[in-house]
C-alpha cells in the first residue's frame, strides 16, 4: 500500500510535465521492485488508475466538460462517462503490463547467465 501511495503522488505531480506514455516508465520501475508477479500487476494497475482518473476528474469539473462531451460525441458515446471509462480501462491495461514487463525484466537481467 505504501509503494502504491508513494509511485501515484510521484506520478501525480510528473504527469503534468510529462507524456501521457511516461507513466509506463515509472510504472515499470515499479515491477521492478515488486517480488510477485501478481503484485506487479496488481500495484501496476492500481497505479495507473490513480494517477490517471485524479487529473481526469480535476480538468473535467475545472472546465475540460466541453471537450469531453465534443471528443465522447466524435467517438459517438452517449455520455462521456463513457469515454472516461474507456480511458480509465486502457490505462490499467497499460498499467498493468509495463508493470509486468518491469518485473520480468529484473528476472532476465538477475539471473545468472551460462
Amino acid at each position: 500500500m505504501k509503494k502504491i501511495l508513494i509511485f501515484s503522488i510521484l506520478l501525480f505531480c510528473i504527469l503534468p510535465l510529462t507524456p501521457w506514455w511516461c507513466i509506463g516508465l515509472l510504472i515499470g520501475f515499479n515491477g521492478w521492485v515488486s517480488t510477485a508477479k501478481k503484485e506487479a500487476a496488481i500495484s501496476g494497475g492500481t497505479i495507473a488508475a490513480i494517477a490517471w482518473i485524479l487529473p481526469l476528474i480535476w480538468h473535467y469539473f475545472s472546465g475540460g466538460r466541453l471537450l469531453m462531451d465534443r471528443v465522447g460525441g466524435m467517438i459517438d458515446f452517449a455520455h462521456p462517462l463513457l469515454l472516461v471509462l474507456v480511458s480509465l480501462i486502457l490505462i490499467v491495461i497499460m498499467g498493468m503490463l509495463s508493470s509486468l514487463s518491469g518485473y520480468f525484466s529484473r528476472r532476465i537481467f538477475n539471473e545468472p547467465s551460462f
